[in-house]
């Protein structure tokens, strides 16, 4: 895809507009991953993906994290009979990513194992996540 052109130019936005257009040598990307004269093709775009994928990684470990510390909290608010957590947020923290953290904290912390919305829809959002996982980020 990008063995046709000798340097490839990154285009940026900012918010000060006075840096429009950034080469990558500026960004300290090694030269053999700009220049593609006598490498393997695509090299660029396998460099991309690597550092996405650190980067979704970190992020879905975080959701993850996130999601099972919302478990504790609604428990312990749930024994001391406080303001609850509205389960609209939690679905909303599970399908941005973190339902395998709330399975995890459902279990762990015996919350919300008797609903129903909970037994079924968690594991069916994993199931979800990890279909789309596949098929858009494993290609």
């Amino acid at each position: 895809m990008f063995h046709n052109m000798r340097f490839l130019p990154i285009r940026t936005s900012s918010s000060l507009g006075f840096i429009s257009h950034l080469r990558c040598s500026i960004l300290d990307i090694p030269k053999s991953l700009v220049y593609d004269n006598h490498r393997k093709q695509g090299s660029l775009k396998r460099f991309i993906l690597l550092l996405g994928g650190v980067g979704l990684l970190y992020s879905i470990l975080l959701i993850n994290i996130i999601g099972f510390g919302i478990m504790w909290y609604d428990k312990k608010m749930a024994q001391a009979g406080k303001y609850r957590v509205p389960e609209s947020r939690i679905f909303l923290i599970a399908i941005v990513g973190g339902a395998f953290g709330v399975l995890l904290g459902m279990e762990i912390f015996r919350h919300k194992t008797k609903d129903l919305k909970f037994k079924v829809l968690i594991p069916v959002i994993i199931i979800l996540q990890v279909i789309l996982y596949r098929f858009f980020y494993l290609q």
